[in-house]
């Protein structure tokens, strides 16, 4: 779960203190961490029952800041690791562009998507 890799990749700043974690999946804003006991969920509520935090529903929607990767979601399934993870973060916005270029998924399904600055988005349509 994404809240699990943030809180330990910032653990160093957020143990001992109360912070808030902002999310647009609004189920887990109800979500009683230290209350789960299910074995699925075992591992990520004893991790997460060490900080003092509150998450809050913000709908993402109103998330201009989130970048378009984390709002699209993955059509193929890969094995990562760690090493797959860090180089996620280098991708260079040239790459993106020449790779959107030759996706035959993007050609196809134009009305899903906005092309802006010569990128493509997906089309977050308001309710």
């Amino acid at each position: 779960m994404a809240i699990k890799e943030a809180v330990k990749y910032w653990q160093h700043w957020l143990i001992g203190k109360y912070f808030k974690v902002f999310s647009d999946h609004k189920p887990l804003e109800r979500m009683n961490i230290k209350a789960r006991t299910d074995g699925e969920l075992g591992d990520l509520t004893y991790y997460l029952s060490q900080f003092d935090f509150e998450i809050i529903y913000h709908p993402g929607s109103e998330n201009l800041e989130a970048d378009c990767l984390s709002k699209n979601p993955v059509s193929e399934i890969e094995q990562t690791d760690d090493e797959t993870l860090k180089v996620v973060n280098h991708i260079k916005i040239k790459d993106i562009i020449e790779d959107q270029k030759n996706n035959k998924f993007l050609r196809t399904e134009k009305d899903k998507t906005i092309f802006k600055d010569n990128i493509y988005y997906k089309n977050q349509k308001k309710k």
